[in-house]
């Protein structure tokens, strides 16, 4: 029996055993990701990279950003991407909030009050469902779940407490 998973995509890199900056879809070339491209690209050639590494042939592997390792999902009779499901939570979600904070950041900065902001922030008090904060918000190098939820809970009313 074979199941779909959730993943993001430093997960499915390495899951599928490619390198970072490829897409584990298509053989898409790196320079053109982020890019609205009306181009189509293939999707990725299990089977051959199933023979090339049963080869040695590592040139083929290279060129398609994909590690020398036997992988399983090059000997299912479907395409591994079929299977995989988006993560709600770690593309969409986490990837809004961390361009929110860049705003919000940059924002405060400009107008001014980004020391305001992180004085609020630091004496944000607990309560139900909050956990008081351990760092600064310009501090946090990496946002885990706890992280995301209290800044979920406060954001809002810091940013409007700074800017009054």
């Amino acid at each position: 029996m074979l199941y779909g998973w959730l993943a993001d995509h430093m997960e499915n890199v390495m899951i599928d055993g490619i390198s970072s900056n490829r897409c584990p879809i298509c053989i898409a070339p790196p320079d053109q990701f982020g890019e609205l491209s009306n181009a189509s690209y293939a999707t990725r050639p299990h089977p051959t990279y199933a023979a090339a590494f049963h080869h040695s042939d590592i040139h083929i592997l290279n060129s398609h950003g994909v590690k020398n390792i036997n992988n399983p999902l090059w000997h299912i009779p479907i395409e591994p991407h079929e299977i995989v499901r988006p993560d709600i939570l770690h593309v969409l979600l986490l990837g809004m909030l961390v361009h929110l904070m860049k705003w919000v950041q940059e924002f405060l900065d400009h107008v001014g009050r980004l020391t305001i902001f992180h004085h609020i922030w630091s004496r944000l008090l607990p309560f139900p469902g909050f956990s008081r904060l351990n760092k600064a918000y310009r501090y946090v190098s990496q946002w885990q779940g706890k992280e995301m939820r209290n800044l979920c809970c406060v954001l809002l009313a810091a940013f409007a407490a700074a800017l009054s």
